[in-house]
């Protein structure tokens, strides 16, 4: 059982959670603020991964302009602000909320699409992490550098793209 899986099956227990629970359509929303925890969690998770390798990105950075191959500087320089705008809307973006009373309800179907959504960008994160080890291990080689580049520019651009959609 996974995170979620926890968070979404845990039922409180308390007094008024019980009594709550007979006001009709209460467990329901219930269910859901509980998936959209879940949800809010994975992408945390996820801002914290990427956040990681664009730390790692600003290491390469550096490890170029120590070995005085400048003319990559601004290349990754860019690649890392866009890495970054992409962390940042993946930490701000919605959840699917509503409230109890509105007419119109996110249900549980939509949220689960959300988070089966987030989950495919775990992948993003280990494509990322490979892209930049291969960019780590071109810097010594200034040939290679340009191709790997390629690759963090390319898997970075495809996590913005999938994002939007």
């Amino acid at each position: 059982m996974d995170a979620r899986d926890r968070i979404v099956n845990s039922r409180p227990t308390d007094f008024l959670h019980r009594i709550a629970s007979v006001v009709p359509g209460y467990e329901g929303y219930t269910d859901r603020e509980r998936r959209r925890d879940a949800d809010k969690l994975l992408r945390t998770e996820l801002a914290r991964r990427f956040t990681e390798q664009r730390e790692r990105l600003t290491r390469v950075q550096q490890g170029m302009a120590r070995s005085h191959q400048t003319q990559y500087i601004a290349e990754v320089d860019r690649i890392t602000g866009v890495l970054q705008r992409f962390i940042d809307r993946l930490s701000t973006a919605t959840y699917g909320y509503t409230g109890l009373f509105d007419p119109i309800k996110v249900e549980a179907a939509d949220l689960d699409q959300l988070h089966a959504f987030d989950m495919s960008l775990t992948s993003g994160a280990d494509q990322l992490s490979a892209a930049i080890s291969g960019l780590e291990a071109a810097s010594g080689n200034p040939l290679a550098v340009p191709g790997a580049l390629n690759q963090v520019a390319s898997t970075v651009d495809d996590l913005n793209q999938r994002f939007n959609q």
